[in-house]
């Protein structure tokens, strides 16, 4: 498995599969994967075929964490994950810090509806906002 940590270098090497006519399935988590993870790997590999690429990304990110919840205690388990990972077929992943996410101040934040006050975000204040902004 390829290992990235550049929105430049997955970018390019996505783009690049994406021009050979290669399919890619991506499934972006936090790591800690559970089989919910998995499963979602596993299904991105049959739907990418069998020359296709899947990609995971590995990011946990800072703003989708409430001011009440303590983010350096979020689980980071990266060589579990990435062996998990590649066991069920997943062929590159995009590990980014949020210094690489998150260059410089930022400009633009995206902020939900209703949504924010719904499932997580009921529990969790900016949570969704936190999802929506890095996507």
């Amino acid at each position: 498995m390829r290992v990235v940590h550049s929105p430049h270098e997955i970018y390019s090497q996505l783009t690049h599969e994406r021009s050979t006519g290669r399919s890619v399935g991506l499934v972006p988590t936090m790591g800690a994967l559970h089989q919910g993870h998995l499963d979602l790997v596993r299904e991105a590999r049959h739907l990418a075929g069998e020359s296709g690429q899947v990609a995971v990304s590995i990011f946990v990110n800072p703003l989708q964490f409430a001011p009440t919840e303590d983010l350096a205690k979020y689980p980071r388990t990266e060589d579990a994950d990435l062996d998990a990972a590649r066991a069920r077929g997943a062929t590159i992943a995009f590990i980014p810090t949020p210094e690489v996410m998150y260059p410089r101040a930022r400009m633009v934040s995206v902020v939900p509806d209703v949504l924010s006050d719904t499932w997580e975000g009921a529990i969790r204040p900016g949570h969704f906002a936190g999802v929506l902004t890095v996507v």
